[in-house]
């Protein structure tokens, strides 16, 4: 919900601009060949979301950058972080979580330790797909991982 904020006002500012320049700037070729310019950014701003729904990575570096900034904050957030993108990797694979939970802390060094993830996923889903999911995208094992249904 954040990105599509985010998205919404990056339009709006750029709108602004826009109109600022048609306004400012004098009539002419010039003015035509800015225009073209303009066009095209403007067109780049509106299907930017797009591709990045159709990612592979679909914000994950984002979401662990997240994580580093509150590194020393509450682990909850931590937690929260994590499940989060867990959570988005599996809908990118098409498989709808019902939930995710992470049982996670920093040890003494400040590094986010996994102890474990428990999942729930539908009769319908394959473990071994869960598993292959979060590994070969995160690289979670599946040692660690517990699925229920």
């Amino acid at each position: 919900m954040n990105d599509l904020k985010t998205w919404a006002a990056t339009l709006i500012v750029f709108s602004v601009i826009v109109l600022l320049y048609r306004i400012l700037f004098p009539k002419g070729n010039l003015q035509k060949a800015g225009e073209t310019v303009i066009a095209l950014l403007m067109v780049f701003l509106m299907v930017k979301p797009v591709f990045s729904l159709l990612s592979k990575d679909n914000g994950t570096l984002e979401r662990l950058t997240e994580y580093d900034l509150y590194a020393q904050g509450e682990e909850a957030k931590e937690n929260q972080i994590l499940e989060d993108t867990i959570y988005a990797q599996l809908s990118v694979a098409g498989i709808e979580a019902e939930s995710v939970r992470v049982e996670a802390e920093l040890d003494a060094e400040n590094y986010y330790v996994i102890h474990c993830v428990y999942i729930t996923v539908p009769d319908s889903v394959s473990e071994q797909v869960v598993y292959d999911c979060l590994y070969s995208s995160l690289e979670i094992p599946k040692e660690i991982i517990n699925i229920s249904r």
